[in-house]
């Protein structure tokens, strides 16, 4: 099993968001925190595609958030087995980021994971390439990977998979 973090969030504030949607931790986390892992959370279950789509169960997954007292953060995304199935390599200065940029950030360290360590492109398309994360006019959009035109907002995955209408560009 992966170790929780590497020894320099040690002494961080640690959260854990737990699949009944409850949060234990040092009180309240920040707020654009709670609303990124939130947001991202929702549109996990969607638009997996790959050699190992949809293997874990990502709706009884646990979140960690660590922030360290100088605003770097971290997070890992562990099974109901213990195992490290998402985790942050590197911390980021995270210090002074908006909700939109938070969203973005977290959407992107999945996105990098599942391609990286669970061999999923997501969220994808049957047969097109993972639509990007990133921060259109101040909201974390999903844009598409060729003409970079948002497709919808990060959070939203589920509309489309419940039968919403979804633009792709060419």
């Amino acid at each position: 099993m992966h170790p929780s973090i590497n020894e320099y969030f040690a002494d961080a504030a640690h959260w854990v968001y737990w699949p009944d949607g409850s949060i234990t931790g040092p009180g309240a986390p920040p707020q654009r925190w709670t609303i990124a892992i939130a947001t991202v959370r929702r549109d996990v279950p969607f638009m997996q595609t790959g050699e190992r789509a949809n293997a874990w169960d990502v709706t009884t997954s646990v979140w960690n958030l660590f922030i360290s007292d100088d605003d770097h953060a971290a997070i890992e995304i562990r099974d109901t087995d213990g195992r490290a199935l998402i985790y942050t390599e590197n911390a980021d200065d995270v210090a002074g980021r908006s909700d939109a940029s938070t969203i973005y950030w977290v959407a992107d360290l999945v996105q990098g994971d599942f391609a990286a360590h669970e061999w999923v492109l997501w969220p994808a398309l049957e047969g097109r390439p993972p639509m990007d994360p990133t921060v259109v006019d101040g909201r974390a959009m999903w844009v598409d990977h060729q003409s970079h035109e948002p497709v919808m907002p990060i959070g939203e995955l589920h509309a489309h998979s419940l039968g919403g209408e979804m633009v792709v560009g060419p």
